[in-house]
């Protein structure tokens, strides 16, 4: 395969200095465009569908970008309707279209691959009284926008690129997508390796799971490395149960390798003996922000049912940041925040509030399902020696039965509650 004129420019370009640019697909408000903005990369366009989002992305990038039209940024784009060329117009950009990106980022749609997003299609279709409800997930319409993300790396031809899913893409109906990206992609002159992260393991007080996908272009010679781990944690059970599962499309060698040809996957967890440091805590996370004491302001009347306000201010209890993770976020670059925040809101919950204060430190959902199941069998069976009556008619006991009766399933999506330590 012979290097495009497009390429050699933009390796030349960067060997001269010059920051590299990044245009991020399926971009939602922009959280991986703020991480590659805060490495020092420069904004070329994103492509969003939802106007909201993508007006959130233009309140927070369009002035850091690159077009000469600003107000471009804030524009809702479907993927499946305009080309890279055509965004670049808009936006003011001149020049080859291969030209103006050295690194494509972005996470094409999970709903139709996640777990929970694959249960509401299926609902859905069935309500719809359709007869592949059952493998609604398999024919929705967003499990083929990778061939879009495709489309953008051919025609903009990236020096590097970064694709982000959730874990249940390497298992899709018993087909591993992130191969089959993996496979294109190598035919495009790339090398390329996905694996599973844990954001716990960089230090976020999140377990939030991803499978990440990166590829280089062959003329960079480099190869596709992921950044080394920074911290350690100890992921629930029920991780396991889903990384086993995502896993299985991946043959496993020695070296932690997915076998065959080429080998794309590579998967290496942290351990207890790589003398890392544990992660951030929900404590360490929350240290600045003032104790929302929710069952008392449910008494007051002061939560109620509706949408909550997130622009309402919030001020810290402290005048500087106590912890490393405030620290991180009060003084993000371009994004520092004085004496105040927004966003610190809760949903209106009563059931759940009064079971969180009941949970107990590495309690997860079955734990708490079996826990209130028993008091709630002891409540009624005080209530009926109390002579009171016991049908389900009754109109009070179905009140208390409501307050103390959880809806899910204990044997799914077991990390439902999982308290982070504090």
């Amino acid at each position: 395969m012979t290097t495009s004129i497009e390429i050699r420019r933009k390796i030349a370009r960067l060997r001269s200095g010059k920051p590299p640019r990044c245009m991020d697909l399926f971009a939602g408000c922009g959280g991986i465009t703020l991480g590659f903005f805060t490495a020092g990369f420069e904004l070329v366009a994103s492509v969003e569908s939802d106007k909201f989002s993508a007006a959130s992305h233009g309140f927070n990038f369009a002035a850091k970008s690159l077009g000469k039209n600003k107000q471009a940024h804030f524009k809702a784009r479907d993927i499946t309707q305009e080309s890279p060329g055509a965004i670049f117009s808009d936006l003011g950009i001149d020049g080859r279209v291969g030209e103006q990106v050295d690194v494509l980022v972005g996470g094409p749609p999970c709903q139709a691959y996640a777990r929970v997003g694959r249960a509401k299609l299926r609902h859905e279709a069935l309500r719809r009284d359709e007869d592949d409800a059952d493998v609604a997930f398999l024919v929705d319409g967003r499990v083929n926008l990778w061939q879009k993300y495709l489309d953008y790396v051919r025609e903009t031809k990236p020096l590097a690129l970064l694709m982000e899913n959730v874990p249940d893409i390497l298992n899709h109906g018993g087909r591993n997508v992130a191969e089959t990206v993996s496979e294109h992609l190598r035919t495009e002159g790339y090398h390329v390796r996905y694996t599973l992260l844990n954001a716990s393991w960089f230090g976020v007080p999140q377990m939030r799971e991803r499978m990440f996908l990166i590829g280089v272009h062959k003329d960079l010679d480099e190869d596709a490395i992921f950044p080394p781990l920074t911290h350690f944690s100890v992921l629930p059970s029920g991780y396991g149960g889903t990384r086993a599962t995502a896993r299985k499309l991946i043959p496993q060698d020695g070296a932690g390798f997915g076998k065959g040809e080429h080998g794309h996957c590579f998967i290496s967890d942290p351990s207890a003996n790589d003398d890392l440091p544990p992660t951030t805590t929900a404590g360490e996370a929350l240290a600045d922000l003032p104790p929302i004491y929710a069952l008392d302001l449910l008494k007051k009347g002061q939560i109620k049912r509706g949408r909550k306000d997130p622009s309402e201010l919030t001020t810290y209890i402290s005048n500087k940041p106590t912890t490393a993770w405030s620290r991180l976020m009060r003084e993000w670059p371009h994004f520092t925040t004085k004496g105040h925040t927004t966003g610190h809101v809760i949903r209106y919950l009563p059931r759940d509030y009064k079971i969180f204060r009941m949970m107990k430190e590495g309690w997860q959902y079955p734990e708490i399902w079996h826990f209130i199941e028993e008091k709630r069998q002891q409540l009624l069976n005080k209530k009926g020696k109390s002579g009171k009556k016991k049908s389900f008619d009754d109109v009070q006991l179905k009140e208390f039965i409501k307050q103390w009766t959880l809806p899910y399933d204990p044997k799914k999506f077991p990390n439902k509650w999982c308290p982070a330590p504090l």
